[in-house]
């Protein structure tokens, strides 16, 4: 379980402070729509939809080899559902409901 919290906040600090490693279109100042981000070593990391500028939808993170690490949904920009955790191998490890 700790893992997933520190590999979460990960996420969300890496993701908050990377869109210029992003690619998603703007509308009004508010990301829309599909966004993709990537690691400096062009893997993706992370790919999703945003609505008025908060996640939406199912979303995918991903560890620097390629594999997937995480999945799972968001409503207005909050978790939702069961989230899946995969380790860098793209095993699934455990899912957490919110």
């Amino acid at each position: 379980m700790r893992i997933f919290f520190s590999f979460l906040i990960f996420v969300i600090f890496y993701s908050e402070n990377a869109d210029e490693n992003c690619k998603g279109k703007m509308a009004g100042g508010k990301k829309e729509g599909v966004w993709t981000c990537y690691y400096e070593n062009g893997k993706k990391q992370e790919e999703g939809a945003y609505k008025n500028d908060l996640k939406e939808g199912m979303w995918k993170y991903y560890h620097d080899n390629g594999k997937l690490a995480l999945e799972g949904k968001f409503e207005k920009g909050t978790e939702v559902g069961i989230w899946k955790m995969y380790n860098d191998k793209g095993e699934f490890i455990e899912e957490i409901k919110y």
